[in-house]
C-alpha cells in the first residue's frame, strides 16, 4: 500500500511513499496505550488523605505505625503494641492478630492510618493496605514523615 506524490514543477520527481510501515507502527502504539491504560488504574492504591479528628473524636482512627524496629498498632500511644520486625521482615501474623482485636472490639469504626517512616519498603505498606482492607476497614489514609 503506497501514496503517489508527483511533483508539478520544472522537474518530475515521482516518489512513492509506502505507508505500511507506518501503519504498523500506529497499530503497536494504539495496542500498547490501550494495555497500559489498563494497568495504570488496577495498579491505583485506594486511599484517603489523612485527617485529623479533631478535638470532639471520642476514640482516634486505628494507627499501624511502621518504622526500622517493627510495626506500632493501636488506636492510643499508651494502649499500641510494638511489634519488633523480624529478619525477613515485619511479623505480618501478629500485627494481623492486633488489626483483627481492635476490629472486634470497635467493629463499627472503619478509619485507619497507616504511617511510614523514610526508607520502609513500599511492599510492607501495601502488605498494610492489604491486611486493613481484610478487616473491612474502607478508611484507609496514608500518612507519613520522619518518626518520633
Amino acid at each position: 500500500m503506497g501514496v503517489s506524490i508527483e511533483s508539478k514543477g520544472k522537474r518530475q520527481m515521482g516518489v512513492e511513499l509506502n505507508l505500511v510501515p507506518f501503519i504498523d507502527f500506529l497499530s503497536c502504539l494504539i495496542a500498547f496505550l490501550m494495555m497500559t491504560a489498563v494497568l495504570v488504574d488496577v495498579s491505583a492504591l485506594g486511599v484517603e488523605q489523612g485527617v485529623g479528628g479533631g478535638a470532639g473524636a471520642e476514640l482516634p482512627p486505628l494507627t499501624l505505625h511502621m518504622s526500622q524496629g517493627g510495626v506500632w498498632v493501636g488506636r492510643r500511644v499508651e494502649s499500641g503494641a510494638l511489634i519488633p520486625r523480624l529478619e525477613s521482615g515485619p511479623d505480618w501474623a501478629r500485627v494481623e492478630a492486633e488489626i483483627a482485636a481492635d476490629h472486634a472490639a470497635h467493629p463499627d469504626l472503619t478509619a485507619v492510618v497507616v504511617n511510614t517512616d523514610d526508607g520502609q519498603p513500599y511492599g510492607d505498606m501495601a502488605a498494610a493496605l492489604d491486611l486493613v482492607y481484610r478487616y473491612d476497614y474502607d478508611g484507609a489514609m496514608l500518612a507519613g514523615g520522619p518518626g518520633n
